[in-house]
């Protein structure tokens, strides 16, 4: 084993200095490294939205606890291995065991390989079986109280760290608190503002959540630039945040969750595509062609798996990925509002809550469109791209999903793949979220419609300089 120093905080705010030791062990070395059962589950970015909007609409404040120490507080699972280790000097003197003289190992302690899964085991074991909670199939790090009337809490956790909201006047959820609190030693609880896996949360007046990375962006090492770049990131851009809204939703079940896909192809150096994805949560009015808040779940921006030979392959990839997204955040957010899943029929579950797919590639729009009455493989010729466009289509059929169009400055993706676009995310993100879906029944795309525009501003533009001649001819005609 040796020592690990970190020190946190010392750049920029030397009052909140931290250091931290921390003795970690060279797992690697481990005999039972290849045999070790080491897969535990983390808290997703998707939960962690999911919950934040839960609690939002149902006006939960949030905590976050700190497990000390966390690994050593859990089973003594590894004294049955009789693993040894040679402590350091100061581990020796403290134990009073003669220096270079082996220990046994008792439980899980930093980095060992099992250490994650053997503290996962106990936290479930105290959420599931003592505070009598339900663990979510779609995220295990995820657990749910339940009510007649619904959910009363929730508790999802990244290792150590967990993130707890409830309502704190049901006497069902202090009694989880307190088992909770004396299950395992803590640093103290913290309300908001707080940080939680690197991302700051402040809860503000109306319930909506704000969150910035701000303060880890401090933290960078930004790269000089010559004079032949383009400048670097500004301080506006650095300290743009992400919001989660209360929608003020009638019924959680009536929130919609909308998926925009777009793509870039060939924008990579070598000349394979970017994909990317945006699903947010908002009310229905959103499809209905009016301006609403839009709470972003899930979003993505990479490169696509395939090469691809088309834009329209690429489109096909773009919108199979973020369907397979859209139908995760639709499962697991029908499940915390209490629905149990089949996951052999998952799309009967995630059926329950209502969503869409929104792409600005007309050819995907009518292909997608035709659903069975469509020919043999949509007659492409890049069949892969068509096997999965099928795969797509029959998937929106059975979960009544809607696919529309819309035109590419009303893509809220087009920001994710294209740097060109990246003021579509910028201005929504600054903008307070706002967003609307507005089918066009005439398709007229973007390029279009600037075209007519510059058309009508030349026409505007001619007709006053006629009005303006006509008018100083009878001026001076007076």
């Amino acid at each position: 084993m040796r020592w690990v120093l970190t020190i946190k905080g010392l750049d920029h705010q030397p009052q909140r200095g931290k250091c931290k030791a921390r003795l970690v062990l060279l797992g690697y070395s481990d005999p039972d490294l290849l045999e070790l059962s080491t897969a535990a589950p983390t808290m997703t970015r998707r939960s962690r939205q999911l919950v934040l909007g839960l609690a939002t609409h149902r006006r939960w404040r949030p905590w976050k606890a700190d497990a000390k120490a966390a690994f050593l507080q859990g089973s003594p699972r590894e004294r049955e291995r009789n693993i040894l280790t040679l402590p350091v000097p100061e581990l020796s003197h403290a134990l009073g065991v003669p220096q270079g003289e082996a220990v046994r190992l008792v439980k899980a302690a930093y980095g060992l390989a099992s250490a994650p899964r053997s503290w996962f085991l106990d936290v479930a074991e105290v959420l599931r079986g003592k505070c009598g909670l339900r663990q979510l199939k779609s995220d295990a790090c995820t657990w749910i109280m339940d009510s007649p009337r619904g959910p009363i809490g929730a508790i999802s956790l990244h290792v150590d760290d967990f993130l707890i909201c409830g309502e704190e006047a049901e006497p069902a959820w202090q009694e989880v608190l307190r088992v909770l609190k004396g299950s395992f030693r803590w640093s103290d609880w913290e309300n908001t503002p707080f940080v939680h896996c690197g991302v700051m949360i402040d809860q503000l007046p109306d319930y909506s959540f704000s969150l910035s990375q701000a303060e880890y962006c401090l933290e960078l090492k930004q790269i000089d630039l010559d004079s032949a770049q383009t400048e670097g990131i500004s301080a506006a851009e650095m300290h743009v945040a992400v919001s989660v809204q209360n929608l003020e939703p009638e019924s959680l079940e009536d929130l919609v969750f909308t998926c925009w896909t777009d793509t870039a192809v060939g924008n990579r150096p070598d000349m394979s595509s970017t994909g990317g994805y945006a699903v947010g949560m908002a009310k229905p009015r959103l499809l209905q062609g009016e301006r609403s808040p839009v709470n972003l779940v899930a979003w993505k921006s990479g490169k696509l798996p395939r090469v691809a030979r088309s834009s329209l392959s690429a489109e096909i990839q773009a919108l199979s990925e973020g369907e397979q997204e859209l139908t995760v955040c639709r499962l697991q957010w029908a499940e915390m509002l209490g629905h149990t899943p089949d996951l052999r029929k998952a799309w009967e579950t995630a059926a329950k809550v209502p969503g869409a797919l929104v792409v600005d590639a007309k050819s995907v729009y009518d292909a997608g469109s035709k659903g069975d009455t469509a020919s043999s493989l949509f007659s492409m010729k890049e069949k892969y791209a068509a096997l999965e466009l099928m795969a797509v289509v029959e998937s929106i059929g059975l979960m009544n999903t809607s696919l529309l169009w819309v035109s590419s400055e009303a893509q809220l993706a087009d920001g994710l793949t294209k740097s060109q676009a990246q003021y579509y995310i910028r201005g929504f993100l600054q903008g307070l979220q706002m967003w609307t879906v507005k089918h066009d029944p005439d398709f007229v795309a973007a390029k279009k419609k600037k075209r007519l525009e510059h058309r009508e501003d030349a026409s505007a533009a001619s007709c006053t300089a006629v009005l303006t001649a006509a008018s100083e001819r009878d001026f001076w005609g007076m």
